[in-house]
């Protein structure tokens, strides 16, 4: 294009002009890609849309939203992170104003109470499901070590219990609560890091055949641990919490 142009609009010609000016007519819009233009060489006139490097490419349209769904913006978005933000903020105030508050339920301390209720979960866990396979379908607890993590969670139900309600665990008895909550709850994460370490193994191991590779991917997508390994960990998290941090007879109120 370093030779003069002539050009056609509407059967008029003009020209002659250069390269430069060329392409600020088709980026003005003043010369389409149906007009056309002629420099020394061609043997005819052309349509300008031949000229290449004469257009500017058309930007590429942004991607599709989901079927069904407006696409995701800042504009839209934050609408929704500030919801829940404060639904959030409410959740927190309102548990803070009932912990600081420290008052009792259903005639037991809140410790005591927060005990009972995590250790009933940590209790029910054992029959859930806890891992489900091809074949082998869904494994519950009571296949396998949910009767040890059932015992374990009975010392909390009997500290829970056991001597004035109202009075919150202290001393040795923390201990001697939490204790055995925590090897549940470790029982569960050993549990649910080898399940997934194995299937890692599966996968290294496969990894140069084709066949057992599309077969270990197969395995770590329908093998899969259920909510009950889940539970049983929240539950020993949640004793030994309720022992630790709800263990103060009153607590100072807390504006909000």
């Amino acid at each position: 294009m370093a030779d003069e142009w002539y050009y056609s609009v509407q059967g008029n010609r003009f020209g002659p002009v250069g390269a430069a000016e060329l392409r600020q007519l088709a980026d003005s819009g003043q010369l389409s890609h149906s007009d056309l233009v002629w420099k020394e060489g061609l043997q005819s006139w052309a349509t300008a849309s031949k000229v290449k490097g004469l257009f500017a490419k058309p930007a590429a349209p942004p991607p599709l939203p989901p079927p069904g769904g407006e696409p995701v913006t800042e504009e839209n978005l934050k609408p929704k992170v500030e919801a829940a933000v404060r639904a959030t903020s409410d959740v927190a105030k309102a548990a803070i104003k009932l912990l600081a508050a420290s008052k009792p339920i259903a005639g037991f301390h809140i410790q005591r109470a927060a005990l009972g209720a995590a250790a009933i979960l940590g209790a029910l866990s054992t029959f859930m499901p806890w891992l489900s396979a091809p074949v082998i379908g869904t494994v519950y607890g009571t296949a396998g070590d949910g009767w040890i993590t059932l015992v374990l969670f009975i010392p909390c139900l009997a500290f829970a219990w056991l001597g004035d309600r109202l009075t919150p665990l202290d001393g040795w008895r923390q201990f001697a609560a939490s204790i055995p909550p925590a090897i549940a709850g470790m029982i569960g994460i050993w549990k649910i890091v080898g399940f997934n370490m194995k299937i890692s193994e599966m996968r290294s191991e496969m990894a140069g055949n084709p066949f057992g590779a599309a077969m270990a991917n197969m395995a770590s997508v329908s093998m899969q641990t259920r909510f009950g390994l889940y539970s049983l960990v929240l539950a020993g998290i949640a004793c030994v919490a309720a022992v630790f941090l709800l263990a103060r007879r009153a607590i100072m109120p807390v504006r909000l």
